[in-house]
Parts: structure tokens; C-alpha cells; sequence
């Protein structure tokens, strides 16, 4: 990384935005990194005015998820910038560069009545992010679209609501609660053969575990307590059957190392392996 002069008015900023426009995705990523960190470009309108444009038509992923941290720390300063912004959420023709915006924006609670409606009609990917972009939102915001996640029954938006319910560090939503277990039913599990991603990004397993730490009744708890039984059977992949495992032994504490005692030699080496790590770790609890 060049030596940057702080001191000269205007440099280097002046070239540092051009560099936002440069051919090789290394010297816009330098560009908008170094203008991140510059307290005179996070206070200058018209740089952010740059750094808008430059998102605009930026095609990189890293360059892209930079330029819309910038964008969420200083534009939306400024009026004319932050309606520019919210235009750009509602009709930019790239769906991947609105989802990044999203997610960029989640702290901004201007911005979460758009989120709101915007929501009924997006695509799956925008819904989803929404979803997550509503996780710090006050409970007459996100326990709404939380609702409407879980009964539009697409997965990735579903998902969310239904992992971001589990990690509620309160009941205020409570009322979707039945409906989202009701939900995870209806979903089928990855297996080994499925894309890594796929497997990495399941997280309904581990959310069971966190939904049973809340105060249920005993029908909630029996109903996660059975998905999270179907979750480790065989056939479905290895990782997500050990997180499933977990959530037994949460969701049942008496009953559950019984269960999980049955995998402890499973032929599934990585399955075995998580059996037999959570019921040394129970043992060791008494």
C-alpha cells in the first residue's frame, strides 16, 4: 500500500476516487478500503456522491460489499444521498447489488419502513435479507415480517425468521412461534451428496437447540424435540446430523443422551464423533 498524505488539501482524495473507476478490481478495492478509513472523505458529501455512482455499475462481489459499508456510514447523511439510496433499493435492475445494500443497511432504522414494504414483492434472496436486515428492529417491525416469512413458505426467508425467533433474546413474537415450528416439518434436510454450501448454511438444527432454551409448552418443545430427531438420521448430511444431536440433548435433557447414546458408534465416523463428544460433556455436567 502506497504512503498516504494526510496533509495536502485534497490529496490524495482526489485520486482515490478516481481509483473507484479504475479497470482492475485490486485498485478499487485499495481505493474505497483507504477512503473508509480517511476522516476527510467520510465527511465530504460529494465523495459519497462518488462512491455512490461507483456502486451503481461495480461488478466485483469484495469491491461491491465494500462500497456499500461507505455507502451506510456516510451517505445516508445526507438527504439527497439517502433518498438516492432508497431508489436504488427499490428498482436497481441487479438483484445481487440490492441484496448487498440490504445487508449493508441493517443498522439503519430510516431505512426499515422500505424494508417493509418492499418485502411482499421481492424474491426469495431480497425477502431473506430483509428478514435478517429486521433483527434489531422493534418488535412491531420484525415480529410482522417475521409472520409473514413463515407463512409464505419459501426457504431462505423462512429460515431466517425461524432462526432469528430462536435467537430472540425475549418472547415479543411469540405468536409466530407455533407456525414456524410447524414449518421446519415441512423442510428436508441436506445430505452429504448436497453442495458444501448448502450444508454450511442449514442452520435449522442449531436454532431448534436455541428455540428450546425459551419457556415452551410442552407441545412446542415435543414438536422441535422431533424435528430435531429427523435432522440426525442417516442420509442426511454428517455436520447437520451433529448439530441436530446437540439440540436433542437441550431440548430433552433427561431423555435425550439416551438417544444420542445410539449414534456413539455410528457408521458415520463424524456423526460417532459428536455423539460422543456431547455425552462426555453431559457427563461432565454431573
Amino acid at each position: 500500500m502506497w504512503a498516504i498524505d494526510w496533509v495536502t488539501p485534497g490529496a490524495p482524495i482526489a485520486e482515490l476516487v478516481q481509483l473507484l473507476r479504475a479497470p482492475a478490481p485490486a485498485e478499487r478495492q485499495a481505493a474505497i478500503t483507504t477512503l473508509y478509513r480517511s476522516p476527510r472523505a467520510t465527511t465530504d458529501e460529494a465523495i459519497a456522491a462518488a462512491v455512490v455512482d461507483a456502486s451503481v455499475i461495480e461488478s466485483d462481489p469484495e469491491v461491491r460489499y465494500k462500497l456499500t459499508l461507505f455507502i451506510a456510514r456516510v451517505a445516508l447523511r445526507y438527504p439527497k444521498l439517502r433518498q438516492r439510496v432508497y431508489d436504488l433499493l427499490k428498482g436497481h435492475p441487479d438483484l445481487t447489488f440490492r441484496v448487498v445494500l440490504i445487508d449493508a443497511l441493517s443498522h439503519d432504522a430510516g431505512v426499515r419502513p422500505l424494508f417493509m414494504q418492499l418485502y411482499a414483492g421481492s424474491d426469495e434472496k431480497m425477502q431473506a435479507a430483509i428478514v435478517r436486515a429486521l433483527h434489531s428492529a422493534e418488535p412491531n417491525q420484525r415480529c410482522v415480517i417475521y409472520a409473514k416469512a413463515v407463512a409464505g413458505k419459501l426457504r431462505l426467508p423462512a429460515m431466517n425468521a425461524f432462526d432469528a425467533l430462536a435467537a430472540d433474546l425475549d418472547d415479543s413474537c411469540s405468536s409466530s412461534w407455533d407456525a414456524a415450528i410447524d414449518w421446519v416439518a415441512s423442510v428436508e434436510p441436506p445430505s452429504d451428496d448436497d453442495e458444501e454450501e448448502e450444508i454450511e448454511d442449514f442452520s435449522l438444527p442449531e436454532s431448534i437447540g436455541d428455540f428450546c432454551r425459551h419457556t415452551l409448552s410442552a407441545s412446542q418443545r415435543e414438536r422441535l424435540l422431533k424435528q430435531a430427531k429427523r435432522f440426525s438420521q442417516t442420509k442426511v448430511a454428517s455436520d447437520v446430523r451433529g448439530e441436530a444431536l446437540a439440540s436433542v440433548m437441550i431440548c430433552d435433557p433427561k431423555r435425550g443422551p439416551a438417544f444420542v447414546r445410539k449414534f456413539a458408534n455410528d457408521p458415520d465416523e463424524g456423526t460417532a464423533i459428536s455423539a460422543r463428544q456431547l455425552l462426555e460433556q453431559g457427563a461432565a455436567k454431573h
